[in-house]
C-alpha cells in the first residue's frame, strides 16, 4: 500500500471506518457447508465425530474413523433479498444463483500396535468451503435528501485539488458540488436538503472463503479422541455497487446522477484448529473445539466512476468522470476466537441426535497496518478503526441441534440452528437473528455413501446505502438463502478387525 492512501481515507473517517468495520463482520462469519451429511444434520456433527466436515468443525472427530475415505460435495445456492426502502410500498427483490462448492477431502487412517493405548492416528487433507459472499440487493425509492449533500459535507474543509479523488472529485468535476464563493472551502451542492429525489441503488456481491485444511487426530482406548487442523484459508471477495439518483420535477438545476464502486479484495490467511472428544459411554459423547483467529494478509483495489447531469450557469453539464487511478490498499486482518461446546447421543445403531453450541464475538477482530505504512496518520486511522468495531460489534452464540435416523441403507436426517445478532445497537422490526432450517437423506453401503441435503436460511438486517447524519436513509431488508449439497464418497481399503463406529 503507497503511504497517500491511507491519509486520503482519514479525510473521510466516517466513510472509511464503515467500509473497513462491516469487512469485521463479513470476513469473520463462516458458515460451513462442507458435506450434505453435515447440513443435513445442522452443522452438530463437532460432537459425533467420523465426518469429513470435522476437519473444520471439531477435528478431533476424525479420530473416529475406522477407515480411509474421501469424498467430495457439491451443489447449488440462491439467495433471495427483499428490501423495504422509505415506504412499505418501496420493495425491491434481489435475486443470486450460483454452483456451491461445498469441499474434497480425504483421510487415512493407522491403526497401531495392540499393545498400545492409542489405538489409531489419522491423517487428513481437505479443501472445504467456509463462506460464499454471493448476493444481490436492489432497492427503490423517493424522499427528500439526497447523496450529493453527504459528498458535500464530506468535500468541506478540503480545497478542490485536496478532495477525495473517488468521490468528491468527481462530483466536484462534474458540476454536482461547487464551492460557495466565501473563500473557506466550504461547498453547495446541486440540490438542498427539501428536494424530493427518486434513489435506486443495485450492489452485486461474489466470492466467499475457501481453506486448505491439514488434520491429524488419534484415539486414545477408543474413549478419548484428539485432534487439530492447520488452515490455510484463502479470500475472494467482488463487490460492485451502482447508486443512481433523479429529480422529480424540472424546476430545480438537478437533473440526475449516477455513482459506481468497483471493489476487489483477495487475501490469505492461516489458523488453528484443536479440539477433543470425550465418549463418556456407548451413548453419550462430549466435545469441545478452539479455532484460533485467522491471520490474513489482505490486499484490495478499489475504482469508481460517476456520471451527471445538471444545469451549471444555465448550460446543461453531461459529465461521465472515472477515477484518476485505482485505489490499491494492502492491510492485516484477524478475524475473532471461535469456542465450541458438543454433545452427542448415540441410539444404538438407530441413529443419533446432536446438540451444539458456539461463541463468536466479532469486536475482538482487528486491522493492523503492514510495516512500510506504518506512520503516525495511518496508525490513527488503524486505532479509530478498531476502536469503531468493539462499539460496533458484540459476541454471537450459535445453537444447534440435529439428527439422524437410521433405516439400514437408508438415513433420515434434518436440523435447526439460531444465531444472535452480532450488533450491539439493535434496530426497532430488525432482529438480525439466522435461523437455519435443514434437512438431509442418505444411502450408505460398505464401501460407498450418498448424500442430499437442503437447508434454508432466513435473516433479517438493515442495510444503508449511504451515510448521513441530517437525513438517514435505511433500508429493512430480508433474506433467504437456499441450499443443495450433494456428498459422493468412498470407504476404500480393508476394514479393520475392531468395529466400526455405529454413526457410520
Amino acid at each position: 500500500m503507497k503511504n497517500w492512501l491511507l491519509p486520503l481515507l482519514c479525510s473521510l473517517p466516517i466513510l472509511a471506518t464503515a467500509q473497513f468495520s462491516s469487512d469485521a463482520l463479513l470476513f469473520g462469519e463462516t458458515h460451513q457447508s462442507v458435506t450434505a451429511r453435515g447440513l443435513g444434520t445442522g452443522n452438530i456433527l463437532g460432537g459425533l465425530g467420523a465426518d469429513l466436515s470435522n476437519a473444520s468443525t471439531n477435528p478431533a472427530g476424525l479420530g473416529v474413523y475406522r477407515k480411509t475415505e474421501i469424498g467430495i460435495s457439491l451443489g447449488s445456492l440462491t439467495d433471495i433479498t427483499q428490501n423495504s426502502f422509505l415506504t412499505a410500498n418501496s420493495k425491491e427483490k434481489g435475486r443470486y444463483s450460483q454452483f456451491a462448492f461445498g469441499g474434497i477431502g480425504g483421510l487415512i487412517t493407522m491403526e497401531l500396535d495392540d499393545y498400545s493405548d492409542w489405538k489409531f492416528v489419522n491423517f487428513g487433507m481437505s479443501v472445504n468451503r467456509l463462506a460464499n459472499f454471493g448476493q444481490d440487493i436492489e432497492l427503490a425509492g423517493t424522499n427528500e435528501g439526497s447523496r450529493l449533500l453527504s459528498i458535500r459535507d464530506a468535500a468541506n474543509g478540503f480545497a478542490p485539488n485536496d478532495l477525495y479523488p473517488y468521490e468528491s472529485q468527481l462530483a466536484y468535476d462534474a458540476y454536482l458540488i461547487d464551492l460557495d464563493g466565501n473563500n473557506n472551502n466550504t461547498y453547495v451542492a446541486a440540490v438542498i436538503p427539501s428536494d424530493v429525489i427518486e434513489k435506486r441503488q443495485s450492489v452485486e456481491r461474489k466470492g466467499g472463503i475457501t481453506e486448505l485444511g491439514f488434520s491429524m487426530a488419534a484415539n486414545y482406548q477408543n474413549k478419548l479422541y484428539l485432534g487439530a487442523t492447520l488452515g490455510i484459508d484463502f479470500l475472494n471477495y467482488k463487490d460492485y455497487r451502482f447508486y443512481s439518483e433523479a429529480a422529480t420535477n424540472d424546476t430545480i438545476s438537478f437533473v440526475g446522477f449516477d455513482f459506481s464502486e468497483y471493489r476487489n479484495v483477495t487475501g490469505t490467511g492461516i489458523n488453528l484448529k484443536l479440539g477433543m472428544l470425550y465418549r463418556v459411554n456407548k451413548v453419550v459423547r462430549v466435545g469441545f473445539a478452539i479455532h484460533t483467529p485467522t491471520a490474513y494478509r489482505l490486499s484490495e483495489t478499489y475504482d469508481t466512476e460517476l456520471g451527471g447531469t445538471v444545469y451549471y450557469n444555465n448550460v446543461l453539464r453531461d459529465s461521465s468522470i472515472k477515477s484518476p487511478i485505482i485505489q490499491q490498499l494492502e492491510h492485516n486482518y484477524v478475524s475473532p476466537w471461535v469456542f465450541a461446546g458438543n454433545v452427542g447421543i448415540v441410539i444404538g445403531k438407530r441413529g443419533f441426535i446432536g446438540i451444539e453450541a458456539i461463541y463468536k464475538d466479532y469486536s475482538w477482530a482487528k486491522f493492523s497496518l503492514i510495516d512500510a505504512d506504518d506512520t503516525p496518520d495511518n496508525r490513527q486511522f488503524m486505532s479509530d478503526l478498531n476502536r469503531q468495531i468493539e462499539r460496533s460489534y458484540t459476541g454471537t452464540f450459535d445453537l444447534g441441534i440435529g439428527g439422524e435416523v437410521n433405516f439400514g441403507l437408508a438415513r433420515v436426517r434434518a436440523g435447526y440452528r439460531l444465531q444472535t445478532s452480532p450488533y450491539q445497537q439493535k434496530v426497532k422490526g430488525v432482529s438480525d437473528l439466522r435461523h437455519d432450517i435443514s434437512a438431509g437423506f442418505g444411502l450408505r453401503w460398505k464401501h460407498f455413501f450418498l448424500d442430499l441435503a437442503y437447508v434454508h436460511t432466513l435473516r433479517q438486517f438493515e442495510y444503508i446505502p449511504y451515510n448521513s447524519d441530517s437525513q438517514p436513509q435505511r433500508v429493512t431488508s430480508t433474506r433467504q438463502t437456499s441450499q443443495v449439497m450433494l456428498t459422493m464418497g468412498f470407504s476404500i481399503f480393508q476394514d479393520y478387525e475392531v468395529m466400526d463406529d455405529p454413526i457410520r
